[in-house]
């Protein structure tokens, strides 16, 4: 629980994530459900979905197996944080 102390962005995460859960009436132009999945601090060659030949993330695997990978991406920020506000609310830091 230290984790969730820390990073209350940790909690917004769990909400997004069980309320796209939830069961919705299906609807004519029904939009497809959408999990954005950040990570801190992990380089993409320590994924076995990037190539690391070791079995250390199955479930992360599997994510990225069913959904979409890209294979480059930049930060507005070297710190944790700003590139989070970035992210969510589209305004530079």
């Amino acid at each position: 629980m230290a984790i969730a102390k820390k990073h209350p962005i940790f909690w917004l995460l769990i909400i997004i994530c069980t309320a796209s859960a939830c069961e919705r009436e299906e609807t004519k132009n029904a939009k497809p459900n959408v999990i954005i999945f950040m990570v801190d601090a992990l380089r993409a060659d320590g994924l076995g979905c990037y190539g690391n030949p070791e079995e250390t993330s199955p479930y992360i695997d599997h994510l990225g197996g069913r959904g979409v990978r890209f294979s480059s991406a930049f930060s507005h920020s070297t710190h944790t944080k700003l590139s989070i506000a970035f992210f969510f609310s589209m305004r530079s830091p």
